[in-house]
């Protein structure tokens, strides 16, 4: 099951497709690939100390809008889905 889904059953998942124009031939794993990459460029440009590279990355996806709890959703979106895991 891939790292951004909501596991619904054995073998599916789900993930709300981004819905900026700018993603608009991205998933949303992409998508989140996309904002770590920039985190961990930035850091590197800046040229900033070794600290808590977890806290800049973090901090770049709640930026986004990104609810870390809930990977699957877009920004706006409440979470109405219901997981049948076995």
């Amino acid at each position: 099951m891939p790292f951004f889904c909501l596991p619904l059953s054995p073998g599916w998942g789900l993930a709300e497709k981004p819905r900026s124009p700018k993603f608009e031939q991205e998933n949303i794993g992409q998508h989140y690939c996309g904002i770590i990459a920039t985190a961990i460029v930035d850091r590197w440009q800046q040229k900033s100390p070794t600290g808590n590279k977890l806290a800049d990355v973090l901090n770049y996806l709640s930026l986004a809008g990104v609810d870390i709890e809930h990977l699957y959703l877009n920004p706006d979106s409440s979470n109405s889905y219901q997981a049948e895991i076995d």
